[in-house]
């Protein structure tokens, strides 16, 4: 609650909207600046083990990805009350994403 009375979840979705569809809220959510280090490391993993087919490789790089992106949406769902004072821009505060259920 906050000192006027209002809880964060109508903070959340009084937060300004920014433009955009869908996709981009969700491009904003997957931070694709970030997904480097998951690749390389995967890459990078796979070829000191000895990997040099293309298939294992592309697993080796698409697997940590994956899990990173899936990292980023349940940070944001997780952390939406915080991001509405902090950072009401984002994809969930702001209401351009909106999590499952009432919470």
């Amino acid at each position: 609650m906050t000192a006027d009375g209002r809880t964060l979840r109508a903070d959340a979705r009084a937060a300004p909207r920014r433009g955009g569809g869908t996709w981009q809220a969700h491009w904003e959510t997957w931070r694709p600046y970030t997904t480097w280090h998951p690749a390389l490391l995967g890459l990078a993993g796979a070829l000191v083990a000895g990997g040099s087919s293309p298939g294992p490789l592309a697993v080796a790089v698409l697997a940590p990805v994956l899990g990173w992106l899936a990292g980023h949406y349940l940070g944001d769902y997780f952390d939406r009350d915080l991001d509405a004072i902090a950072k009401p821009h984002r994809p969930i505060p702001s209401g351009r994403l909106t999590p499952p259920g009432p919470r």
